[in-house]
């Protein structure tokens, strides 16, 4: 799937001059890419605010006065990876063994990949939905498969507690050996991050989604809160979160505060003090996803009673405190957990760790 426009014109991307070019010409999205793959070098991608601000007044002066344009941003569903080591799957050369007609995404929330257990076959399933994990160990040759059902993200937390991550299965005999030890279904590594890469392949660091609009969904936008059970440094927190969700967390009202707060509860994450996206680049305050701007004063906060004080003038990020909700400004080299977001792909509360 890909971006959804009304009207669609197409914008490219001539790379030499790392410039947009409007094309006034309407077409698919797949055409699009063509064009500018054979005209230019790929359809344009939107990396940052300023990447944005550069395209739209690159408009300005001409006679293009078409809202709207395709870009290269796109939900690759043939882009897997194992969360073994982050390995990339290769669709079409790498070992499958996907069930019928799967993977197929049903409801556009099938991002995770089950063990079924009566012919060994996958599926794509919700990463929400409950089965046993199949862990595997550090030497890659034994495999533990377990009941207790639990979210994929669960799963991959107790393959990692309890014995080295979850399964990969790179070949027939390592399916079968899998097949012959479960008896439900059963969770395995294989995962893919929706809306993650650009036509030219570069990986999405920077969303500006129209309010309450992902994609197709035409639905009000629900945050997803994952709760990374490692001490960093704000800016290794920010590219974590980037690297296996969107970004930091977000807390736009009050309501999301106590999601965030929510997504703790009933899990065995234990941990206070977490950062989220905000942070001070020295000439105003913005989160970290979509580098939106953040006005003192206007909206939402829950700052500690006297922050930010900016102590000593290197105060510039901001950690949370869960379970009171506060916020605090502190030094960005501080090593606290991370509350990531996804972006509002999903409807789900989800807890997970490093």
């Amino acid at each position: 799937t890909c971006v959804i426009c009304k009207d669609p014109c197409i914008l490219c991307f001539l790379i030499l001059c790392s410039t947009c070019i409007n094309i006034h010409l309407k077409m698919s999205w797949t055409d699009a890419q063509r064009y500018c793959r054979e005209q230019f070098h790929d359809l344009a991608t939107i990396d940052n605010l300023e990447d944005l601000e550069r395209l739209q007044a690159s408009r300005k002066g001409s006679d293009y006065d078409i809202d709207s344009a395709w870009i290269g941003l796109y939900d690759d569903r043939t882009r897997w990876q194992w969360s073994y080591g982050n390995q990339d799957f290769k669709t079409g050369q790498d070992y499958d063994n996907w069930a019928g007609p799967e993977p197929n995404n049903v409801g556009a929330k099938q991002n995770c990949t089950m063990l079924m257990p009566q012919t060994g076959g996958w599926a794509d399933k919700s990463c929400s939905d409950l089965a046993g994990p199949v862990c595997i160990n550090g030497a890659l040759d034994l495999y533990f498969v377990f009941a207790l059902k639990m979210t994929w993200y669960k799963a991959r937390k107790y393959c990692a507690s309890h014995h080295t991550e979850l399964a990969i299965v790179r070949d027939a005999t390592e399916n079968s050996k899998i097949y012959a030890l479960m008896n439900s279904n059963a969770w395995i590594g294989l995962h893919r991050n929706p809306w993650s890469h650009w036509s030219d392949g570069s990986r999405t660091t920077y969303l500006n989604w129209e309010t309450g609009l992902v994609g197709h969904h035409a639905s009000p936008i629900t945050k997803l809160y994952h709760h990374v059970d490692q001490k960093m440094s704000w800016t290794d927190a920010q590219r974590y979160c980037r690297e296996q969700f969107h970004d930091l967390a977000t807390i736009d009202n009050l309501e999301d505060l106590e999601r965030l707060q929510a997504s703790r509860r009933g899990s065995d994450y234990d941990i206070d003090t977490a950062w989220i996206g905000l942070y001070d680049d020295r000439t105003r305050w913005q989160w970290s996803y979509g580098n939106q701007d953040y006005k003192m004063g206007q909206d939402y906060d829950n700052w500690r009673q006297t922050e930010p004080n900016n102590r000593a003038g290197v105060e510039n990020c901001t950690m949370i405190k869960i379970n009171s909700g506060l916020w605090l400004d502190v030094p960005c080299n501080g090593e606290f957990n991370a509350v990531c977001i996804n972006g509002g792909l999903d409807l789900y509360i989800i807890n997970t760790a490093v």
